[in-house]
């Protein structure tokens, strides 16, 4: 799926469903072991902070 060029995200809610299934095979005795899928990583986005001259420069605005 990631070949084809889905999103690690995309990829983890099909394996969400998959794991779904094969936790009902289980429990319905349609498999001796329960299996597992492990989820893809997925990479954190760091958000964009303000530095501290742009944060008093916002503190100190005053509307004219």
């Amino acid at each position: 799926m990631r070949e084809r060029g889905l999103s690690a995200v995309s990829c983890n809610v099909y394996i969400c469903g998959l794991n779904s299934f094969l936790s009902w095979l289980h429990e319905n005795d349609h498999t001796p072991e329960r299996c597992k899928i492990k989820d893809l990583r997925v990479e954190k986005k760091v958000l964009q902070t303000l530095d501290e001259r742009q944060i008093k420069k916002i503190v100190n605005w005053k509307p004219t």
